[in-house]
């Protein structure tokens, strides 16, 4: 039972000490970097957002007043030419000429501007840089321009100011205005058209903010990417844009996440003109490179602090868990029943003395192994566990057990045939399987008497279901007994001959403990439960069965087996005649015996017999026992 439960410790993981020692330090050293490095990182992170998100900011707040000065002066130009085309009447042909030529010299990305009157599209007077329109080869419709983005022109007659992106219609990138011409009246518009080269070079810098213009409505107007501008794209998805078109606010900044899950931080900020705004955003991971560079580092250097101390720590830890390790390797091989070590103590510190103290200990169990492996030869194992760990009472205890009695039919003609060597041979190969089933179903044999064993269970220990495990080793011995006999007894052989037993189990209250004199005592049970069993085995021959129980053993395990009732018997100095079953097999077995017929011809029995030894239903000429009609 020690034994057992040692080797169960021993199936435990193994932790080596170095390998703790190592461990533990490594663990202090990362814990305590990663916590400077976590710390480190987070302000020097939050400190980088905050610079970051005040760079797009200032970087959109410059470009807008830019942006708004360029605009500003676009419009001007374009009111001075509205003057114009106002004064001259007619269209761009009733013009000055020498106007218009000063006019687009000046400002070559002028391309294009007209007056409109409120309810007379069709009364349009305009202006348009001819030589823009021969450097690049195209001749757009305005009149189709105008009529497409009216939705947007024409706002400009409510006193606003309107600008918006025409650049799919002339190929380029080019931004369209609209203002009121009198913001009192409101009864004229002028339409600019101008291409945003200058505009794109403002934004269009290598810096790694990057920057363009979008109207109200989310459209871009002035992008870097000039394929984004001349698609005419709406940013209005991205949250930086949705924030600028619901934000009253002329500027803000946030921190979003794209459609494809990059994170950015952004800022608007608006031009102060229409409802235009500039817009700035970075990558979060450009904006954090450095951060995540210092991360890297710091990484690196974990990596050789950490190898740094697992090498120190190694040496060292070597020279205390070598001596461990080896008193370890000892204490499995006691474990495994070696106690002849082979250990020196190597150092005259508390190791060296632990050493010594566990060989002298290996002696100790060494001695105690020999002496428990005499006495279980003579005594149940468990009986002598218990009473070497003092774990069994003097003077006995009352328990509730199962006490089963058997013996060989016909033994004292068996060993007439043989020689008292074979009759020792004989008995220990039955008494070797015999023996086994008990062992294997937790009872305990109480003694051998002749051929006859004694056996208990549910003393010194009970598992709880002792009846059970009674009735289930006389089955397994059922068993083994017809294995034996196969081969037994062939051309009336007296040197192998069958054999048959009788098993009888009662189960009651008995007083189990150590008896017998001061000097030789046994473990042993005794009561009248255990007259009963005897009396009960006695029965079978009388039966023609193997296996008979009481009525209070039927009890117990009547759903477990298939047992049948028998004729009535009255013991000697019992008034109350005692009621017993014949076990026939296992509920579970289907291919046990169903009848007594059966069982007989399976054990090989005859019928029931009508007198024992020559004298009727007596043991020893003296009468035990009676069977009841």
């Amino acid at each position: 039972m020690l034994l057992g439960s040692l080797k169960s410790e021993r199936r435990k993981k193994f932790y080596p000490i170095s390998v703790k020692m190592i461990t533990m330090v490594s663990v202090i050293v990362l814990v305590s970097l990663l916590a400077v490095t976590t710390a480190a990182t987070y302000f020097f992170r939050a400190d980088n957002k905050i610079r970051a998100m005040e760079d797009t900011l200032n970087y959109s707040a410059l470009i807008s007043e830019k942006v708004n000065t360029d605009l500003s002066s676009i419009v001007e130009k374009a009111r001075l030419a509205a003057i114009n085309l106002r004064r001259g009447g007619g269209y761009s042909s009733g013009t000055s000429q020498i106007f218009v030529n000063m006019m687009f010299e000046r400002d070559p990305h002028m391309i294009f501007v007209g007056v409109m009157d409120k309810g007379m599209p069709d009364s349009m007077r305009y202006m348009q840089n001819q030589s823009y329109f021969l450097s690049k080869g195209i001749r757009p419709d305005f009149k189709m321009v105008i009529q497409s983005e009216s939705d947007m022109i024409l706002r400009a007659f409510s006193r606003e100011d309107v600008v918006f992106n025409p650049s799919f219609y002339f190929n380029e990138p080019v931004i369209g205005i609209a203002v009121p011409y009198d913001r009192e009246t409101a009864g004229s518009i002028i339409i600019v058209f101008y291409s945003m080269e200058k505009i794109l070079k403002s934004i269009s810098t290598g810096s790694i903010i990057n920057s363009f213009i979008v109207a109200g409505n989310g459209d871009v107007v002035a992008h870097r990417d000039r394929a984004l501008v001349k698609s005419k794209n709406n940013f209005a998805s991205l949250p930086i844009i949705t924030t600028m078109m619901t934000n009253p606010n002329p500027n803000a900044q946030i921190s979003y996440k794209d459609e494809k899950g990059e994170r950015y931080l952004g800022a608007f900020t608006r031009i102060g003109f229409s409802d235009a705004a500039v817009v700035s955003v970075v990558k979060e991971d450009i904006a954090f490179a450095m951060v995540y560079k210092i991360q890297r580092i710091v990484i690196w250097l974990t990596g050789i602090v950490l190898s740094l101390s697992f090498i120190v720590n190694f040496y060292f830890s070597r020279s205390l868990s070598n001596p461990i390790m080896k008193l370890t390797e000892a204490s499995h091989q006691i474990q495994d029943g070696q106690y002849d070590l082979d250990i020196k103590s190597v150092s005259h510190d508390e190791i060296g003395q632990l050493t010594d103290s566990f060989r002298e200990m290996a002696h100790g169990l060494a001695e105690r192994e020999n002496i428990k492996t005499a006495f279980g030869k003579f005594v149940n194992k468990q009986i002598a566990e218990l009473v070497m760990n003092n774990e069994i009472k003097l003077g006995g205890e009352r328990k509730d057990v199962a006490v089963f009695f058997s013996d060989i039919r016909s033994f004292t003609k068996i060993s007439e045939s043989l020689e008292p060597e074979e009759v020792v041979e004989f008995l220990n190969q039955y008494m070797t399987q015999m023996v086994h089933c008990i062992n294997k179903t937790k009872g305990v044999v109480d003694k051998y008497i002749g051929d006859a064993i004694m056996a208990v269970w549910g003393a010194p220990l009970s598992t709880g279901n002792d009846a059970f495990n009674a009735v289930n080793a006389s089955l397994m011995m059922r068993d083994e007994l017809l294995k034996l006999n196969r081969g037994r007894g062939n051309g009336g052989s007296l040197k192998r001959p069958q054999i048959q037993i009788g098993c009888g189990i009662h189960c009651g209250p008995v007083l189990a403990g150590q008896i017998g004199s001061e000097d030789r005592m046994e473990y042993t049970v005794i009561g009248d439960t255990v007259n009963i069993a005897s009396r009960i085995e006695a029965l079978n021959k009388a039966f023609a069965t193997d296996i008979l129980i009481s009525e209070e053993t039927a009890e117990r395990v009547k759903d477990k087996f298939r047992v049948v009732p028998m004729q009535k018997i009255k013991v000697k100095g019992k008034s109350e005649p005692l009621q017993i079953y014949a076990v026939l097999g296992r509920y579970a077995n289907f291919d046990s015996p169903r009848t007594l017929d059966e069982l007989r011809r399976l054990i090989g029995t005859s019928d029931m017999a009508t007198e024992v030894d020559g004298e009727e239903l007596t043991i020893d000429k003296e009468v035990k026992y009676e069977i009841l009609d």
